[in-house]
């Protein structure tokens, strides 16, 4: 009866972790399906409402414009668009922030915009003039990855038609992806 209990406990040492890694990779990527959802959603009722100018190069603060009225949409429980990003959004964690570099990528800016929805979701605008959109599913708490729990979108106006994108996936560690293995895009087309 020992080995018998022996072998159980080996057997589930040895499965256990994989099935938590792959049930948390599922919370991952059905709460990014949602949120995608959810800001093309906001975007749409936008659009349907007044003619958002379209900006007539990569950089413009119709982005910055265009996130505040998001937030509206989404009936953001806290707004942070007075150079306080920090209290919407965890610094310390993955952002894509190009003044730290590699490998890691971590750090924020505290001059842009960010907001916390009613779900408990934070968003946060890469820049007020750039289309860069990062959202963590679950705010401030860890692990702050980007591909985990931290996902980039970024918006997109292509004749006169606002949507929201995604990122192609990354397979490899990079700026947007410093851990590896990002499944932007993929996760959305059920890939």
């Amino acid at each position: 009866m020992l080995i018998t209990l022996v072998i159980i406990g080996v057997i589930a040492a040895l499965t256990i972790p994989n099935l938590m890694k792959n049930y948390q990779t599922h919370v991952y990527k059905t709460a990014y399906k949602r949120a995608y959802a959810d800001i093309n959603n906001a975007l749409k009722m936008i659009t349907a409402e007044e003619d958002i100018e379209t900006p007539n190069s990569g950089y413009s603060t119709v982005y910055g414009e265009l996130f505040k009225k998001v937030s509206q949409k989404f009936k953001a429980a806290k707004t942070c668009f007075e150079n306080n990003t920090s209290e919407c959004w965890e610094y310390d964690g993955e952002a894509g922030y190009i003044y730290n570099g590699e490998p890691e990528w971590k750090g924020s800016a505290s001059y842009t915009y960010a907001f916390i929805d009613h779900s408990g979701r934070a968003w946060y605008m890469y820049s007020k003039s750039e289309s860069a959109i990062l959202y963590d599913y679950n705010g401030k708490k860890g692990p702050n990855q980007l591909g985990k729990d931290r996902m980039y979108m970024e918006f997109q106006n292509k004749n006169n038609n606002w949507s929201v994108i995604t990122r192609p996936d990354y397979t490899y560690k990079g700026r947007w992806c410093p851990s590896g293995e990002c499944y932007y895009r993929s996760w959305i087309l059920n890939k």
